[in-house]
C-alpha cells in the first residue's frame, strides 16, 4: 500500500517548482512576500504547515494561484 502525501509535503513540492520557475532565489521571493527566510525553509522541508494568509502572501509573489499551492500533482 502506497503512502499517503501529507499536505506539507505536497504544499513544500509546489511551492520549491513554483519558486523555481521565477528564476529567483528562495531568500528574494521571501522578501518579496514580506515573510520570513526561516519560515520558508521550514515549509519548503515539510516540517511547518503555513497558514492560508502566507499561502496568499507566497501565491502572489509567484504569480499562481492559491490553491495551486495545495493541490496534489499529477
Amino acid at each position: 500500500m502506497a503512502r499517503k502525501v501529507s499536505t506539507k509535503e505536497i504544499i513544500a513540492t509546489n511551492l520549491d517548482k513554483a519558486i523555481g520557475k521565477t528564476g529567483l532565489g528562495k531568500n528574494a521571493i521571501a522578501d518579496k512576500a514580506g515573510v520570513s527566510r526561516s519560515q520558508l525553509y521550514d515549509v519548503l522541508a515539510a516540517r511547518k504547515a503555513p497558514t492560508i494568509d502566507w499561502l496568499d502572501r507566497m501565491s502572489k509573489v509567484l504569480d499562481v494561484e492559491t490553491y495551486a499551492l495545495l493541490r496534489p500533482g499529477r
